[in-house]
C-alpha cells in the first residue's frame, strides 16, 4: 500500500485537510478530523501524505524554521522566509 516515498497530494487537498482539523478542534484529534473528512473522497495513501505534510509544516511553523520551504507558484519558485519586513512589500505587478 505504502511504497518508500510519500504520495503526492494537490493543494486544494491541503487546504481542505487543514479546513477539516479547524473545524473538528476541539471534537476530535487532527488526523481523525481530516480522516472522517476525505475519506470519501481521496484514497488512503494521499490521507496519510497530506497529515505527513501538514504535521511537518505545523513542526517547521512552531521552531519559526522555514528557511528550506519553497513554494511553487505559475511556474515560479520562490523561497519562503520567516523574516519580516520592516515596510510593505509592494504587489505583483509593480
Amino acid at each position: 500500500m505504502f511504497g518508500s516515498e510519500i504520495e503526492t497530494v494537490t493543494g486544494e487537498m491541503l487546504i481542505e485537510a487543514n479546513e477539516a482539523t479547524v473545524e473538528q478542534r476541539g471534537k476530535m484529534n487532527a488526523i481523525e478530523a481530516v480522516v472522517a473528512s476525505l475519506h470519501s473522497r481521496y484514497p488512503s495513501n494521499q490521507i496519510v501524505a497530506a497529515t505527513f505534510r501538514l504535521q511537518a509544516l505545523a513542526s517547521l511553523m512552531s521552531k519559526d524554521d522555514l528557511k528550506g520551504l519553497q513554494l511553487r507558484l505559475h511556474g515560479k519558485t520562490t523561497r519562503l522566509s520567516t523574516r519580516r519586513p520592516s515596510m510593505p512589500l509592494p504587489s505583483v505587478g509593480s
